[in-house]
């Protein structure tokens, strides 16, 4: 977001004193905002028009020939969020403590798999004693637990949607990294043991707990639950290769398939501008009114990831506020002088669409960023200004 926004503030300063379509010299004005995104806005709405996004998603991915039993009832989020909900902030001192001591096991595992190097316990010897410290950490029984039970859903649920969405609590990626590398050094200690099920059983709970973060409402979590999903695949696949255990290790390989080859059609949804800027088509069309109702069609297509329809909620409302975040990047005073337009009823309307999805946590989702933007409709660009930093702080 933040090399986003001096991206544009750059375009604006530059489109500003080139004068631009005669636009008016002040760049924080909403002339000069559709100038600066128009390129990338036009290539967005006709890409993503020519997508179905659901397709994207097709084949599902399945996780079940690679897992163990789900039959425990409840909710496995309940029982992560007892061990993350202290370390949400990843400068908090429970968060850094979990990285440092986590730190060592991370890059070694890191380093196995950007060299497809066997994972086996001989290649952690060098951080044996981080290992079996990571190993001993009683809050992996949380997410051994909650790896056991089918259902899983945190924000909307044990999270609640704020009233102000840019708070949301996400789970940060190198909090839940270190946690699943914790269980990576229990599976390879416990195989140096010789007690090979229970290894097995620990490398599986970081797929159902990859799978588990990837299934919530939280676009950013599709991506890190996906990630620790090829994570915990990577040490199955040389565990089966060690035990001969070829049917697993086949099942397991086209899981990891599947997954890249899913990362691969979504990485459609990401294009380049003319100056060979990568930007997300999706974003990009929440700048804009005339890519609300793309993005409500998304954000109500029941056969797209929850995740991605969440991600269509939020971009219709922070394609929005983007501009005053263009205005804190300017500098102290800005405000004074900025000129963009309220909240459109076009965007609005399209919130009380989706603040009636059938999803609690979307319509939720939906509902409490209408609240906001409709309050801001109501005030001059100096007020709005005072809103945002108020509800963002």
């Amino acid at each position: 977001m933040k090399r986003t926004t001096a991206l544009c503030l750059a375009a604006y300063l530059m489109f500003s004193l080139a004068g631009c379509k005669q636009a008016p010299n002040n760049p924080l004005t909403e002339p000069m905002f559709k100038i600066a995104v128009e390129k990338q806005f036009n290539l967005a709405k006709q890409r993503v028009g020519s997508l179905q996004i659901a397709s994207l998603f097709n084949p599902p991915i399945d996780a079940t020939p690679v897992l163990f039993a789900q039959n425990d009832a409840g909710n496995a989020a309940e029982l992560y969020w007892e061990v993350l909900k202290d370390r949400a902030d990843p400068r908090s001192e429970p968060a850094q403590h979990l990285i440092n001591e986590t730190g060592a096991l991370q890059q070694v595992f890191d380093l196995a798999m950007s060299q497809n190097v066997e994972l086996a316990p001989d290649k952690i010897e060098v951080v044996k004693a981080d290992a079996e410290k990571a190993a001993a950490m009683p809050e992996l029984e949380k997410f051994e637990a909650g790896a056991r039970r089918k259902y899983s859903r945190l924000i909307g649920e044990v999270v609640p949607i704020p009233d102000n969405p840019v708070k949301m609590k996400y789970i940060p990626l190198s909090v839940l990294k270190g946690y699943m590398s914790a269980l990576m050094a229990k599976a390879m200690t416990k195989e140096t043991a010789g007690d090979k099920a229970a290894a097995e059983k620990e490398m599986q709970t970081i797929v159902a707990v990859g799978q588990h973060i990837s299934q919530d409402p939280a676009y950013g979590h599709f991506f890190i639950g996906r990630q620790m999903m090829k994570f915990g695949c990577f040490g199955l696949k040389h565990f089966y290769k060690r035990s001969n255990r070829a049917d697993k290790q086949q099942a397991v390989e086209q899981l990891d398939k599947a997954l890249d080859e899913e990362s691969a059609r979504v990485g459609e949804l990401a294009a380049r501008d003319d100056s060979g800027q990568t930007f997300n088509m999706l974003k990009t069309l929440g700048y804009l009114d005339e890519g609300v109702e793309m993005l409500a069609r998304i954000a109500e297509d029941e056969k797209v990831p929850v995740a991605f329809r969440a991600g269509a909620i939020e971009n219709m409302f922070a394609g929005y506020v983007f501009r005053f975040l263009m205005i804190e990047k300017a500098g102290p005073g800005k405000a004074e002088t900025a000129a963009y337009d309220p909240p459109s009823d076009v965007r609005l309307q399209a919130f009380d669409r989706l603040s009636k999805l059938q999803d609690k946590a979307l319509a939720d989702l939906a509902s409490k960023c209408r609240q906001t933007l409709a309050k801001m409709k109501g005030l001059n660009n100096v007020d709005r200004m005072k809103y945002w930093k108020e509800i963002s702080s």
